[in-house]
């Protein structure tokens, strides 16, 4: 029997776009794949949080849940997106330095592509650690990626907007 302790911790890893920010209104610089518009400073401090995905992060806060977060925004926004977590009370959940993971500037992989490379990145830094670990994103095909990659990680599709905009694509 070792006398090593166990380290247990859960993890409770967040998308930003579609589960704590609202960013419907910048959703039309898509059409013409004008990211840099999209990610842009002024456009992303300009979104509202959306209050079921602060609730929920905030009860996986409140239930000790370590919270990171894992977004498809180019790692350029990345003081958009700290500005924005300060504007919304949530910028302590990042300054610790490890607990914003980003897509690469000029990787225009897949979202799901991306999310999975980042969880590898996350999970080989934190992967000593036991616990749960739940994946909240709105994109069910991010949610599927990383059930398969990750079988010990559940994944949650947050909200069914996004499901219903593909369902009406699909038709």
């Amino acid at each position: 029997m070792s006398n090593r302790k166990e380290r247990i911790i859960n993890f409770a890893f967040f998308d930003i776009d579609g589960v704590l920010a609202d960013c419907h209104h910048r959703l039309h610089y898509l059409d013409d794949k004008d990211y840099g518009t999209f990610y842009s400073y002024d456009e992303v401090m300009e979104d509202d949080p959306i209050p079921e995905g602060i609730l929920l992060l905030e009860t996986f806060r409140q239930q000790g849940y370590k919270i990171i977060f894992v977004t498809s925004r180019a790692d350029k926004a990345r003081e958009a997106t700290l500005d924005w977590l300060q504007k919304w009370g949530l910028y302590d959940l990042v300054e610790d330095g490890l607990s914003l993971f980003m897509r690469h500037s000029g990787d225009h992989r897949r979202s799901c592509e991306v999310k999975v490379d980042i969880m590898e990145e996350v999970l080989g830094m934190f992967g000593g650690y036991r616990g749960l670990k739940f994946f909240i994103d709105d994109y069910h095909k991010n949610c599927i990626a990383i059930r398969k990659n990750f079988p010990e990680i559940q994944p949650i599709v947050f909200g069914v907007n996004r499901l219903v905009e593909e369902g009406n694509e699909e038709q």
